[in-house]
């Protein structure tokens, strides 16, 4: 990070994939579809000075996961992908630094989400077209870099169980 610059939003991102598609679930804070994700939890001991606890960046994926899927799961989640110092502008207007970690857990075919879950499953193809709309910058930049690290290493992307 530079100089001035705030410690960055950790944020743990899941890749939900089933049969080669990818869970688009409807955020209606930014009013587009995005990949589930969560911020990583950090707890003070507030009768404790100085004692802080932060959660497990496979465990907030794992509750990012719960929450459009709506159940639990013994799967451990999946390391794809660390993007640290992203750069994104908020609804606020303020610029803001993301450290994102990129999971991947994979459902059967017939898996159903979680009541009301406004979502749907795209192709990798579907999330990176530029006409498919309203997809957020944000999800269809993490589907390019997770392709393109594929590619990179020839692994399969999206990623097989």
């Amino acid at each position: 990070m530079g100089e001035g610059q705030s410690k960055p939003v950790q944020v743990s991102v899941t890749l939900i994939v089933r049969g080669g598609k990818l869970l688009a679930a409807y955020n209606p804070k930014w009013g587009s579809f995005t990949l589930p994700m969560t911020k990583v939890r950090l707890w003070e001991d507030l009768d404790v000075e100085g004692v802080r606890w932060r959660e497990e960046w496979p465990d907030a994926a794992g509750r990012a996961a719960a929450e459009w899927l709506g159940r639990t799961d013994t799967q451990a989640r999946r390391f794809l992908l660390d993007v640290a110092d992203f750069q994104q502008s908020d609804r606020d207007g303020k610029l803001k630094y993301y450290h994102f970690r990129v999971f991947a857990v994979f459902v059967d075919e017939g898996a159903s989400l979680a009541p009301g879950a406004v979502a749907e499953w795209l192709t990798v193809e579907e999330w990176l077209d530029e006409d498919r709309w309203p997809i957020s910058p944000t999800g269809r930049y993490l589907i390019q870099r997770l392709r393109t690290e594929a590619d990179q290493t020839g692994g399969a992307f999206p990623p097989e169980p």
